[in-house]
């Protein structure tokens, strides 16, 4: 079992860069412990393993017998689709199949101290990753002087991939058999990858060699961040036997440093050849700048969470309520001119741009409440059954972004998991396994871009709407090891 432990810690350190596909926008895609994930994370109250440093510190203390635990996601299968997302007709879709950590962690007790306990813990808080590319090549009447169609061809190729790692250290105290509380200090690393690349290519068919001439335009972003930052979380767990309670609040983030770097480009040639002059010129509206001056928020949560049990029966449930977060600019832009030629009016793009606009990277939040249900069935004296449900709503929501900026979060929709599994105990070991099926359907969302008949007059694109529909699909594999720290394990331990 030492051999087992080891390759386990071995992998999560390995894939600890191993993106999946997911959104960012969504607080609880990533759940922690493999009890506690199959449970759905419905243990903010119930949690007694070492997954109580993220989810109830105060329960720490009331965890009797030390022990060190692993959790990886063994395998992940994501399948995304999103019906006309890049115009009336044209499908984006994506498959991945992921390896990726979830949790290693630990408690102690302090020599000689019965009421106070410690715990630490490295998670793997946020993974998010999308790729998508669409080719689409038809014909199309885009320029409007000519006759007959011309050749279209439509390049769209989407990057978002980030991961973010959180180590935390928790100290708890219990100064009633029936009362803790606790409290984490996590330090966190967020690092973010984003691409955006729209090519467009117009090639007019019934022109003489001497006219001959190609129309292009392109609309590109790429962004880099990374950040250091801190968060607290702070727990209060309640006790008896049959009732348990907790309720924690975890504080908005706080920067210790961050960097990133934006590169972004809107051109057009050769696009206006029979408009009236003036109309659609050529351009190139370009920069690129690197920042060590980021910021990136997390919001205040509350959580509350209580069980009930009955014999070999544990039933959970949790709610966990996020605040909003005003939009605000993750990089901010010092740039000043950006246009080529520099002489052309920067309202050409149907806006009043400007650099601060052009290289700023934007975000905002909306409130969101989370709610999860767990059951916990003993089947024998050394094996349990682990169901759990829980809502993994979207925080970005359907607010238009402001389009002179690059958002990193262009669509919503949320997301629901339902997982089941099984732990056996021997000895000193749990070994834990099952499996999680993350589900969303989502109608009329905004298009990521539209290749639908595309228009010079619109620089080579048709016009985006909200007829998107959305579906994703995501199955994964848990494993959980978990090593007592002690000659026997007890019976009644939950991991």
């Amino acid at each position: 079992m030492k051999n087992i432990a080891l390759l386990l810690l071995s992998l999560f350190l390995l894939c600890i860069n191993n993106p999946i596909l997911a959104q960012d926008n969504h607080y609880w895609s990533q759940q922690f412990g493999a009890r506690s994930a199959l449970m759905g994370g419905a243990v903010v109250g119930s949690v007694r393993d070492n997954s109580a440093v993220y989810y109830n510190p105060a329960a720490v203390s009331m965890i009797e017998f030390p022990s060190i635990s692993v959790t990886a996601n063994v395998y992940k299968y994501d399948i995304f689709s999103m019906r006309n997302g890049a115009g009336r007709g044209i499908n984006l879709n994506s498959e991945r199949l992921s390896l990726f950590p979830q949790l290693i962690s630990g408690v102690r007790s302090f020599k000689n101290n019965n009421v106070l306990k410690w715990g630490y813990a490295l998670l793997t808080r946020h993974q998010a990753n999308l790729f998508i590319d669409q080719r689409h090549e038809t014909f199309y009447d885009v320029m409007s002087g000519l006759s007959g169609l011309e050749e279209f061809i439509g390049i769209f190729q989407y990057r978002s991939s980030m991961n973010e790692l959180w180590g935390g250290l928790t100290l708890s105290w219990r100064p009633k058999k029936n009362w803790a509380i606790g409290v984490t200090q996590f330090f966190t690393y967020r690092n973010q990858n984003y691409i955006n690349l729209a090519e467009r290519t117009c090639i007019p068919a019934n022109i003489t060699q001497s006219t001959y001439f190609v129309a292009t335009a392109n609309n590109n972003a790429s962004v880099l961040i990374n950040h250091f930052g801190m968060v607290w979380k702070l727990g209060i767990a309640y006790d008896s036997p049959h009732w348990k309670a907790g309720v924690t609040v975890t504080s908005p983030s706080v920067t210790i440093y961050g960097s990133g770097k934006v590169d972004r480009e809107i051109s057009s040639n050769f696009v206006g050849t029979y408009l009236s002059p003036n109309t659609a010129p050529n351009f190139t509206a370009t920069a690129e700048q690197s920042n060590n001056h980021l910021t990136f928020k997390s919001p205040l949560s509350v959580a509350f969470g209580l069980e009930y049990t009955h014999k070999k029966t544990h039933v959970s449930f949790a709610l966990e309520y996020f605040n909003s977060m005003t939009g605000y600019r993750i990089i901010s832009s010092d740039k000043s001119a950006f246009f080529r030629p520099s002489t052309l009016n920067e309202s050409i793009l149907g806006q009043n741009w400007n650099a601060t606009e052009f290289l700023s990277v934007t975000t905002q939040a909306i409130e969101v409440w989370n709610f999860a249900i767990g059951i916990e069935q003993g089947l024998s004296e050394k094996v349990n059954l682990l169901l759990g449900f829980r809502t993994d709503r979207d925080a970005y929501g359907r607010r238009n972004s402001d389009p002179r900026t690059i958002s990193l979060a262009p669509t919503a929709w949320d997301l629901f998991h339902a997982s089941a599994g099984v732990s056996f105990k021997k000895g000193r070991d749990v070994v834990t396994l099952g499996v999680n099926f993350a589900f969303s359907e989502s109608k009329s969302n905004r298009q990521f871009i539209s290749y639908s008949d595309p228009k010079d007059t619109r620089l080579l694109l048709g016009i985006a709407d909200n007829t998107a529909d959305i579906s994703n699909q995501a199955y994964n594999l848990i494993v959980g090891f978990t090593r007592f720290l002690q000659k026997e394990n007890p019976n009644n331990s939950k991991e």
